[in-house]
């Protein structure tokens, strides 16, 4: 019989079957964030999400008048 090379997969594996790592990857911490800027933004994304939930109720509340007309 010829002699059958073992494919590169399957020397790669270990004995649990998951695929072994090639090389430690490295841990970098990130940066701490700018606590002003991050507070100028949520402002910003909270009032448009007040101007948008007031023209969503404002929306309801046209279509609940037209409905209840008779």
């Amino acid at each position: 019989m010829a002699d059958v090379a073992t494919p590169p997969a399957a020397q790669a594996t270990s004995t649990n079957g998951a695929a072994a790592p090639k090389e430690k990857q490295q841990i970098v911490k990130p940066d701490k964030p700018d606590e002003d800027k991050y507070k100028e933004e949520l402002a910003k994304l909270e009032k448009e999400h007040t101007a948008a939930q007031e023209k969503l109720v404002s929306a309801c509340l046209g279509v609940m008048r037209a409905v209840a007309r008779p």
